[in-house]
């Protein structure tokens, strides 16, 4: 865990090495300015547990302006569970993953959420709450993935040699009560496969 219990700045770098983890993974849960960055084809093997950037398993505890990198032919796999989940607290904002350069996120089980919170079913998240992917992919795994869920100002953009796969899930862009929430695909990128 990286930036839990309300503290700020800390970071965790994978620099051509493998992490492999075994419990879910907290990146700014409560906490602010932490942030995370898999280079030099690092692999993070989250061993089929999930990974929440701005917030916990509770749908509580916000965090804001946390941020993950995953860059130059790195790979975050085997996410299950609860997938990938960015600002999923309300009141949760500014929290930002970045997929570039070749870099990769697989997903078993789960899906991705950006400003949203997904469990049994899915909760209001934060807002300002950012994807962005250029050049990388993403792979969701068995549950729909939501762009804003009863929030607002969240974003995802997909950019260049950029494929999200859907395994034949769903992928809502505002849900519920939200406002303002964007999918963006610029120069040739795509979202394949959708349920």
């Amino acid at each position: 865990n990286v930036g839990n219990s309300a503290t700020m700045g800390n970071q965790l770098l994978v620099h051509g090495s493998l992490l492999k983890s075994v419990g879910n993974s907290f990146i700014g849960n409560t906490g602010t300015n932490n942030s995370v960055v898999i280079t030099a084809n690092g692999v993070w093997d989250t061993s089929g547990n999930a990974i929440f950037l701005g917030s916990s398993t509770a749908a509580s505890n916000p965090g804001s302006s946390n941020s993950m990198t995953v860059t130059a032919g790195s790979v975050i796999t085997n996410l299950g569970s609860y997938g990938m989940q960015v600002g999923g607290a309300p009141g949760g904002h500014d929290n930002s993953l970045i997929i570039t350069n070749g870099g990769r996120l697989c997903m078993n089980a789960g899906g991705l959420t950006v400003g949203a919170w997904v469990g049994v079913s899915p909760l209001a998240g934060g807002y300002g709450n950012t994807l962005s992917i250029g050049g990388g992919t993403l792979k969701s795994g068995s549950y729909d993935s939501y762009i804003g869920n009863g929030s607002y100002s969240n974003s995802a953009v997909l950019y260049g040699a950029t494929t999200w796969d859907m395994s034949g899930t769903w992928l809502y862009v505002g849900y519920g009560a939200a406002t303002g929430n964007v999918l963006r695909l610029d120069n040739c990128a795509s979202v394949t496969n959708i349920g």
